[in-house]
């Protein structure tokens, strides 16, 4: 399902031709493992992790870093934490 998705934003991106343009989200997955606390990386998630830095660099956005808190989700007894949600944007955005 999100691998459909980052492909419809692709596609809206190709056809508006946007010069500036910003994503911001939820996209349920991390970058890097640096991104998850406490809750291992498996083989599917490492898929996951290659597709989405692909696909953000395919679309040539850029990761605009979080402020404050380092994690984005954290399970109700703190155990797990991890980066999901984030803004994308166009090099123009950042101009």
């Amino acid at each position: 399902m999100r691998y459909r998705l980052w492909e419809e934003i692709s596609q809206v991106k190709v056809q508006e031709s946007c010069k500036t343009w910003c994503v911001i989200g939820d996209f349920n997955v991390v970058r890097s493992a640096n991104e998850r606390k406490d809750n291992p990386i498996n083989n599917q998630n490492s898929g996951d992790m290659v597709r989405f830095n692909e696909f953000i660099k395919r679309n040539e956005l850029y990761d605009i870093s979080t402020v404050g808190r380092r994690f984005t989700w954290y399970q109700r007894n703190g155990t797990f934490r991890s980066r999901l949600d984030r803004a994308l944007v166009t090099e123009k955005w950042l101009i």
